[in-house]
């Protein structure tokens, strides 16, 4: 029986789905017993020590990792990061594997999903409010998906309010949002503008 220690948050879609992953797995016939951490402070660094000294593998979905649990990202055992690329510092080792998205091909199936509607005069993007790799990687594949077709997104700029930038654009308005919050602060902004959703103003998030 192999001992593996999973690493996920269920805050968020992206950990449940981990942690379904891995009990659809197990529960394929594979020997595995599983301890699995929600909470970064569940483990204090001693006992997190000899945890690492006592299972076979480690499996980590979290956006966020504390000091301590990044040493996990260096275990000597086979190690599974998903997601976050940006805090995988172990990524050159022979027993690390990173399982993340095609975030260029999330913006190229957005821009080909809004292009297929037809009827959209404007194209926006609405990224991240602080910068992060996924985010410039879904505007890319967006932009460049967009441009195929003579087509070229905006941006609403750091000062600009959302509801005056949006109906200052020639409509119908295909807005593509870097994540489902962003998109449900733009649906709430266009309540508040009398924008009408999705005749006026169609809205994509991700996740």
């Amino acid at each position: 029986m192999r001992k593996v220690l999973v690493v996920s948050t269920i805050k968020g879609i992206a950990g449940r789905q981990c942690l379904t992953g891995v009990f659809s797995y197990v529960n394929s016939g594979h020997d595995w017993s599983i301890r699995i951490v929600q909470d970064q402070d569940d483990i204090p660094p001693d006992v997190l020590k000899s945890a690492i000294r006592d299972v076979d593998g480690i499996i980590i979905s979290y956006d966020h990792l504390t000091p301590s649990f990044r040493t996990l990202l260096k275990a000597h055992v086979p190690v599974v990061q998903v997601h976050d690329p940006e805090n995988a510092p172990g990524r050159n080792r022979k027993n690390f594997a990173l399982v993340q998205n095609d975030d260029t091909r999330v913006g190229e199936m957005a821009a080909d999903y809004f292009h297929d509607k037809g009827a959209f005069r404007s194209y926006v993007y609405l990224p991240t409010e602080e910068p992060t790799t996924w985010s410039d990687q879904h505007r890319d594949g967006f932009t460049r998906a967009l441009a195929r077709f003579g087509l070229a997104p905006s941006e609403p700029s750091g000062d600009a309010a959302l509801g005056d930038f949006l109906r200052d654009l020639p409509r119908p308005v295909a807005v593509f949002c870097a994540t489902d919050p962003i998109a449900v602060n733009a649906l709430s902004v266009c309540r508040k503008c009398r924008l009408q959703v999705p005749s006026q103003v169609a809205i994509l998030g991700v996740d």
